[in-house]
């Protein structure tokens, strides 16, 4: 109600560990949940933009056919470019699909070899914190190192009344 057109802004960001790294120039693998695929696909489209020719790996988990948003959009993006695999995952899939089942992290532990899968990887998840979690032991136990993983929990309101 207070700006006008041309108003000057001043814009802060970002304020999360899942933001695009360009100096990486290995693969990458980007994991959103639910309203995590927001930065994440920030990251995956910033990375393009780019010109990266690094594989890039995009799994989207969600519960179910119904909470799946942006699919038609990333298989474009995926037709377009060679190197960007996206992997749409239901967890709780309402009758038969024929998409992924499962959690994320089961996905990733099914697609990537144990210990040195991801070595090399910068990974970069965002989603509940569960999902995040999860998916950060599995990166761990497949060597993803510590120093290449950056991730964002979406704790909800309720969520931080319990840990307090």
């Amino acid at each position: 109600q207070e700006l006008a057109p041309g108003a000057r802004v001043r814009v802060e960001g970002p304020m999360g560990n899942a933001f695009y790294r360009p100096r990486h120039a290995g693969p990458i693998l980007a994991l959103a949940g639910g309203s995590g695929l927001a930065p994440i696909k920030s990251v995956v489209e910033e990375a393009l933009a780019q010109g990266a020719r690094q594989p890039i790996h995009l799994y989207f988990g969600a519960r179910a056919e119904r909470d799946l948003y942006l699919v038609e959009h990333f298989e474009a993006l995926a037709r377009r470019h060679a190197n960007l695999r996206f992997v749409p995952v239901l967890s709780e899939p309402e009758g038969s699909t024929a998409r992924r089942t499962g959690f994320l992290s089961e996905a990733i532990g099914q697609d990537f070899p144990p210990r040195t899968g991801l070595d090399g990887f910068k990974a970069y998840l965002a989603g509940p914190p569960i999902m995040v979690e999860t998916c950060t032991m599995v990166l761990k136990r497949l060597g993803l190192a510590r120093q290449n993983c950056h991730a964002d929990a979406f704790y909800t309101e309720a969520d931080k009344a319990k840990l307090e």
